[in-house]
């Protein structure tokens, strides 16, 4: 009598809450899977972005020298010429 009960009570209510239970599982599983995936991309574009200033800098301060060498240069020759006088 008692194992009627209970199988009862597994087809009424139990089974379609395991059921229930594993669909939201899977559908929050789904969820983290897509979130993670985007924050990976979103990481990567970062680091893309990052590289391209880091590279602009890299150049804009490569320009800076060589302008600086150039005045440096122009100074060095103008200085030596009116040494010479």
């Amino acid at each position: 009598m008692v194992v009627d009960r209970f199988s009862g009570l597994w087809e009424a209510v139990l089974a379609p809450i395991i059921v229930l239970v594993l669909v939201v599982m899977a559908i929050g599983f789904l969820l983290l899977v897509s979130r993670l995936s985007w924050a990976a991309r979103e990481f990567v574009a970062t680091c893309r972005e990052r590289q391209k200033a880091h590279r602009r800098l890299i150049e804009m301060l490569q320009e800076q020298l060589e302008s600086r060498e150039t005045g440096l240069e122009q100074i060095w020759s103008a200085s030596v010429a009116l040494g010479s006088c």
